[in-house]
């Protein structure tokens, strides 16, 4: 749980990471859909370890940002949308959100 450790010993570092890490994940299921996936999956195996503050903070913004920004780079591209499931291992408090 080093990580765990880290993302409360640094947490603007950590912030920053999750924008970077975010990005990545957007242009990569991006490309992923251009070379003819049908559908995405985005798993957080860790959401579950988090409390719920935690997560809110920490994952839930950046789960988001990837369906949105996913989303909205498709319809840029002028390429079909396609269905994308999210998957918060262990937040089931969080399925409202």
């Amino acid at each position: 749980y080093k990580a765990k450790a880290w993302l409360y010993r640094y947490p603007e570092a950590s912030l920053e990471l999750m924008n970077r890490i975010s990005a990545v994940v957007i242009d990569y299921l991006i490309a992923q859909v251009e070379a003819g996936a049908q559908m995405l999956e985005v798993f957080d195996s860790w959401a579950g370890d988090l409390t719920p503050e935690a997560f809110a903070k920490y994952s839930l913004p950046y789960l988001k940002r990837i369906a949105t920004g996913v989303k909205r780079g498709l319809q840029e591209r002028k390429v079909d949308v396609v269905p994308m499931t999210v998957f918060a291992r262990g937040a089931d408090w969080a399925l409202e959100e």
